[in-house]
């Protein structure tokens, strides 16, 4: 055969040899293509398997979408640049190597994330990479000396890679998951602004029924002064009536009856008054008695009666009811001579009644009527007697 041909076939079946090697073996070294997709994509894994992890509390669910987080991951540019292989062992496939390390972040999905961070009163993105020592240029972070080792799997056909990835993983899942919990933040923000306004209106409804009520309390409180006053005031003409009638019929009775039996000197008169038939009821404040007087006018009275002041009692107004009246009672034996005197205080006329009401073993036997509101005279009122029980 010829020399040149066995040449030239020798020289085929190397590169056939080594072609097949290269198929089968990534190259083993930090420069390479194949190392610098394996650093991008185990960051990229790494984020995405903490993201897609991430759950509700309260029902367990899990939070984000793994075809959202993907679609998002699949933006980011990772560059490996200005590799250098920093020790390399002759006795082992495993290379050392640093570089620096780039992540461009589309702008779009860096806004979502700081608005999201904002809503949540947290740092921004550009706040927490430096916390992580990664400078951040607008929507690039870089980290120099970024350092990872290559080495080949037993079969030589994949690359292991070991990187100091954490706090890659830690910033790029904060931007992804901050870029996705934008939009149920806004819905949350929208929702909680919607109860504050509701709450906000309710406040200001109570307040509005509140004044309200203060008004209806102020207007009833001077409804009730108002009735008070009038209630007051026509006590007032009642008793200014009453009064001006006692001193008419006081002068009057003193004209009519002035010969009549009228009270000794040393007593007082507490009530008295003409009836129908001209007969005077009296009664007198002696002092230790009490003593009541009835019969003709300008004659020895039919009855006469001295009780002793303590067996003597009274019934006084309490400031209630239609009905303004007083009265006296005078017991002798098993009889009682209750002398009345009473005005109606609705009335415009505002009528008087007196007479006198008389009760044996407590059963009411007979009344007699005084006839004329003139000859009446009364000061039962304010009279310093126990009370009838």
């Amino acid at each position: 055969m010829n020399p040149n041909i066995k040449h030239s076939m020798r020289l085929l079946l190397l590169s056939l040899i080594l072609s097949a090697c290269d198929n089968q073996m990534p190259a083993t070294n930090c420069l390479s293509e194949a190392a610098y997709k394996t650093v991008s994509q185990s960051i990229i894994d790494a984020v995405e398997k903490k993201t897609s992890d991430e759950k509700y509390t309260n029902t367990g669910e899990f939070i984000f979408d793994k075809a959202k987080i993907r679609a998002l991951l699949d933006q980011l540019q990772i560059t490996v640049e200005s590799v250098r292989t920093t020790q390399a062992d002759p006795n082992s496939t495993k290379k050392f190597c640093s570089a620096v390390l780039k992540v461009t972040i589309p702008t779009n999905m860096l806004a979502d994330a700081d608005q999201a961070k904002k809503l949540e009163n947290k740092p921004n993105i550009s706040q927490d990479s430096r916390t992580l020592d990664i400078e951040n240029n607008i929507n690039v972070f870089t980290k120099k000396d970024f350092e990872y080792n290559v080495q080949p799997t037993d079969d030589g056909k994949e690359l292991y890679i070991e990187s100091e990835k954490t706090i890659w993983v830690e910033l790029l899942h904060d931007i992804t998951r901050s870029a996705l919990l934008k939009p149920i933040l806004e819905v949350q923000q929208a929702v909680q602004a919607q109860k504050n306004a509701q709450e906000k209106q309710v406040i200001e409804t109570l307040k509005q029924e509140v004044e309200a009520s203060k008004l209806e309390v102020e207007k009833l409180s001077a409804l009730q002064e108002k009735q008070e006053a009038d209630r007051l005031k026509r006590e007032l003409i009642v008793k200014q009536s009453v009064i001006s009638s006692a001193e008419t019929a006081t002068s009057t009775h003193q004209e009519q009856t002035k010969a009549n039996h009228e009270c000794e000197n040393a007593s007082k008169t507490i009530f008295s008054c003409l009836t129908g038939k001209g007969k005077l009821i009296e009664v007198c404040d002696s002092g230790q008695t009490i003593d009541y007087s009835f019969g003709k006018s300008k004659t020895k009275p039919e009855i006469v009666v001295h009780a002793p002041r303590d067996k003597a009692s009274t019934t006084q107004w309490q400031g209630i009811g239609r009905y303004m009246s007083f009265s006296v009672e005078i017991p002798n034996g098993n009889t009682t001579y209750s002398v009345y005197w009473s005005v109606d205080r609705n009335s415009d006329q505002h009528p008087i009644e007196a007479g006198v009401n008389v009760e044996v073993n407590k059963k009411l036997t007979a009344t007699v009527n005084c006839a004329d509101e003139n000859s009446i005279v009364q000061n039962i009122e304010g009279i310093n007697l126990r009370p009838t029980e």
